[in-house]
């Protein structure tokens, strides 16, 4: 008499090859998802502080007197840590200054520590007249030219366009611009 064998538990070759194709495919993607999701987490935390910065930057800006933000009293934004210190002072509207070093954007203050943002991010301060559209050398080279709403009620010399821009660079996606205005008007 033959004696039968009781099948036993377990899966099979086929079950288990299946299942570690399907664990294969799952990690792979995993994988593939994992570094932009890094990656757009650094864009979103130096967008983040981008837009802090900026608007610390148009409130102090707004801070200043009207004439203390035209071009012949330079000194006082410097001396506020506002703008940069060094460089020739701006002669007339409009102009451009840095605020990279003042505010440790890219390197800390004591120079050994890493800034807020990544190595070679750039600051900058753009001051023009309202009325105007008169393009500006950027402290990099490069042209800009203000956009000015043309329904306003602001004649050349009764408001100036503050605009903060904060340039910060990355790889593979992660390099970005933050652009922020106010108007400081000449009324008491």
């Amino acid at each position: 008499m033959r004696q039968r064998r009781k099948k036993q538990g377990g899966f099979s070759f086929v079950e288990v090859a299946l299942a570690l194709i399907v664990f294969t495919l799952m990690a792979l993607m995993f994988g593939a998802v994992f570094p932009m999701t890094v990656r757009g987490a650094q864009f979103s935390k130096s967008y983040a502080q981008a837009s802090l910065l900026a608007q610390h930057k148009l409130d102090q800006m707004r801070s200043e007197t009207y004439n203390g933000i035209d071009p012949g009293d330079y000194a006082q934004l410097q001396a506020d840590s506002v703008i940069d210190a060094g460089g020739a002072a701006p002669t007339s509207l409009p102009y451009a200054v840095s605020f990279t070093n003042v505010d440790a954007l890219s390197v800390g203050p004591d120079a050994s520590t890493p800034g807020f943002f990544p190595p070679g991010t750039v600051g900058w301060i753009v001051v023009s007249d309202y009325g105007s559209s008169a393009p500006v050398t950027m402290p990099d080279g490069t042209q800009s030219t203000p956009t000015n709403d043309a329904g306003d009620n602001f004649g050349t010399g009764e408001a100036r366009l503050i605009t903060v821009i904060i340039k910060w660079p990355g790889v593979s996606g992660t390099a970005g611009q933050y652009t922020a205005t106010c108007l400081v008007t000449n009324h008491s």
